[in-house]
Parts: structure tokens; C-alpha cells; sequence
């Protein structure tokens, strides 16, 4: 139960640090007399424009190496049969 505590506050705190690296959090303070007044902002659209653009970015990287498989799987079945034939020549 401890190690699960653990994971949450450091997923937790990774998720803000992140958030405040991409601008999607921001603190701002005020003071006046005896008074200290703390605003936390939450850029919704920011993060929202963010997780689109990651899953964007994810697609079209999957698209690639999808290609990239199915082009090294024809040119290995290509090179597998040419290494067929040469064997088949080398029996006959």
C-alpha cells in the first residue's frame, strides 16, 4: 500500500511539474497588509490544443512505422524467396 502511495505522488508531481513546464498551470500571488491572496489558472485550452497535438503527432507516428513494417516484411519475403530459388537452382 505504501509503494502505491508513493507512485501516485510521483506521477502526481511529474503531471504538475508538466503542466507548469507547457504553460498549462500558472501561480500568481497578491499581498496586501496581512493578507496573502494565491490564484491558481488552468489553461483548459492549452492542455486540450496540447493533447490533440500529441495525439495527433502519436497517429502519424504509428502510420509511419506501419508503413515502415510492411515495407521490411515485402523486402525480407523478397530476399527469403530469392534465397528459395538460389537453394532450389543449387539442388537441381
Amino acid at each position: 500500500m505504501k509503494r502505491l502511495a508513493i507512485v501516485v505522488v510521483v506521477v502526481f508531481v511529474g503531471l504538475a511539474a508538466l503542466g507548469f513546464y507547457q504553460g498549462w498551470f500558472q501561480f500568481a500571488t497578491e499581498s496586501t497588509d496581512h493578507k496573502t491572496q494565491l490564484n491558481l489558472t488552468i489553461d483548459k485550452d492549452k492542455i486540450h490544443g496540447d493533447t490533440e497535438k500529441a495525439r495527433q503527432e502519436s497517429e502519424d507516428l504509428g502510420k509511419e512505422l506501419k508503413d515502415e513494417v510492411k515495407q521490411g516484411a515485402h523486402t525480407l519475403g523478397r530476399t527469403l524467396q530469392k534465397a528459395g530459388d538460389d537453394e532450389g537452382a543449387a539442388h537441381k
